[in-house]
């Protein structure tokens, strides 16, 4: 398992995924098809708000 299924966590993770596909930043690509891993205040966000999930869901 990957991380506790509380729904907390999953919501967490959900938000976090659903930004990462529909945006922009997190999306763009070289010529090639590499993603270009540029900055996302957003996803950086909800990638905090994910692991805190995961820290409280673990005590």
């Amino acid at each position: 398992m990957l991380f506790d299924d509380s729904p907390r966590v999953k919501e967490a993770f959900i938000t976090l995924a659903d930004h990462c596909i529909r945006c922009r930043t997190c999306m763009a690509m070289d010529a090639e098809g590499v993603n270009l891993d540029l900055p996302c205040e957003d996803a950086d966000r909800l990638n905090e708000a994910f692991k805190q999930a995961r820290r409280t869901a673990a005590v």
